[in-house]
């Protein structure tokens, strides 16, 4: 089990993620705000929704440190899928 320190917005936090087919957790303590948060994801689209798991992630610890979180973008979903099934065409459909 890999345990980070990070530091983001001028505080420590200790990170762990883990990421295994359709799951994704991470757990973020800060120490000095006396917060932890564990987040929990079920996903059948990894290669898609990671980056937007990882948004959230990011705005979670945001909010936790009284910051205002990064948006998604909200056609970032289809705009992925239209990416991966256009390579996927020109790789195996060519």
């Amino acid at each position: 089990m890999a345990i980070r320190l990070i530091l983001v917005f001028h505080e420590t936090l200790i990170y762990h993620s883990g990421k295994v087919e359709n799951y994704v957790s991470t757990m973020v303590l800060l120490p000095k705000q006396n917060l932890s948060v564990v987040m929990l994801f079920n996903m059948q689209d990894f290669l898609v929704a990671l980056p937007m798991i990882e948004t959230i992630q990011e705005g979670v610890v945001s909010i936790m440190l009284g910051n205002e979180p990064k948006l998604i973008d909200k056609a970032g979903y289809i705009k992925g899928h239209i990416f991966i099934n256009g390579i996927e065409i020109l790789i195996f459909h060519h």
